[in-house]
């Protein structure tokens, strides 16, 4: 996924970064309205592609942004569910308990 963002990234962001170069040679800068109209789409078209992308090629940030995006109706609140590990000792349990569930245990 990485490869894929950084190659995109650079091909996209090519157009301007050469015309910019191009300009600081040239005595009369390089200014056709059709060619910075594609850079700038370029550029544009770069930052509305990485999500794209990162749905695509991730399942965790699919699952992130489903759990951000979910609606949830007023009616269908769910408690928070935890996976927490839980430890007990025996010894208090067995003090917490009546005095006959210790003598049957």
């Amino acid at each position: 996924m990485l490869a894929v963002v950084v190659i995109l990234f650079a091909t996209l962001w090519m157009p301007y970064r050469t015309l910019v170069v191009v300009n600081s040679f040239l005595e009369q800068p390089y200014l056709d309205n059709w060619f910075l109209l594609f850079c700038r789409v370029c550029v544009y078209l770069n930052s509305a592609i990485n999500p794209v992308i990162y749905n695509a090629m991730s399942q965790k940030f699919r699952a992130a942004f489903r759990k951000i995006c979910r609606c949830r109706r007023k009616g269908s609140d769910k408690p928070a569910t935890y996976s927490v590990a839980l430890t007990y000792n025996v010894d208090n349990v067995a003090l917490m308990c009546p005095l006959s569930a210790r003598a049957v245990s």
